[in-house]
C-alpha cells in the first residue's frame, strides 16, 4: 500500500500533509514565481503526481519484477517530498557547482526572455520557448556559448528584450488553428 505522507522513517511521517507542503519542503515551490516575489502557485499537483505516483507505480513495477524473479514480496515506502525534490536534479547540480538558484532568473522559471509566457491582444496568453537552435549543425565553428547567446540574448539585456516581446505579442491575437471554444 502506497503511504500519501513523508516516508515512514522521517519525522514528519506522522504529520498529515498536502501536495504544497511537499514541493515547499523539497524547495520545488521555491522555484517558481516572479524574480523578487512570492513562490508562485504551480497549479498542478507536483508531489501528488510526479513525487507520489510515478515514483510509486515505478517502485510497484520494480517490486513485481522482483516478486517473478524471486517469488518475494516487498515493502514500499514512498516519500512525496523526495519524489518531487528528484525533479530538482538539475538545480541541485548547479548548487554543486557554486550556484544559488534564484526564482524568475533561471533559464527555465523566468530568467529568459525568449522563454516565458506573454498577454496577447485577445487576453489569452502565449508561451514562448526558444531557448536554443532548433535543429542543425550549427553553420560555422563558433561556440555553443556564442550560438545560445545569439538567439537568448545577453543576461543584462532580458528586461528589454522582455518588454520589445510583450510589445509585439500584445499586438498578436493568441488563437493558433482551430479555436477550441
Amino acid at each position: 500500500m502506497l503511504d500519501q505522507r513523508l516516508r515512514s522513517d522521517r519525522p514528519y511521517a506522522e504529520r498529515a500533509g498536502h501536495d504544497l507542503g511537499y514541493i515547499a519542503l523539497a524547495g520545488v515551490l521555491a522555484m517558481g514565481g516572479e524574480a523578487g516575489g512570492a513562490p508562485g502557485m504551480p497549479g498542478v499537483q507536483i508531489a501528488d503526481l510526479a513525487g507520489g505516483a510515478l515514483w510509486g507505480a515505478t517502485a510497484i513495477l520494480g517490486a513485481l519484477v522482483g516478486r517473478q524473479r524471486t517469488g518475494k514480496g516487498a515493502h514500499l515506502d514512498i516519500s512525496m517530498t523526495e519524489g518531487a525534490l528528484a525533479l530538482l536534479a538539475a538545480e541541485i547540480g548547479n548548487m554543486d557547482c557554486g550556484e544559488r538558484p534564484t526564482r524568475g532568473k533561471e533559464s527555465l522559471n523566468g530568467g529568459l526572455a525568449c522563454y516565458s509566457v506573454y498577454k496577447a491582444k485577445d487576453d489569452r496568453y502565449l508561451a514562448s520557448a526558444r531557448s536554443s537552435r532548433s535543429s542543425g549543425s550549427p553553420s560555422t565553428p563558433r561556440s555553443v556559448a556564442a550560438q545560445r547567446r545569439e538567439v537568448v540574448g545577453k543576461p543584462h539585456e532580458q528586461a528589454k528584450t522582455r518588454a520589445e516581446l510583450a510589445a509585439i505579442f500584445a499586438t498578436k491575437t493568441a488563437r493558433v488553428g482551430r479555436d477550441p471554444r
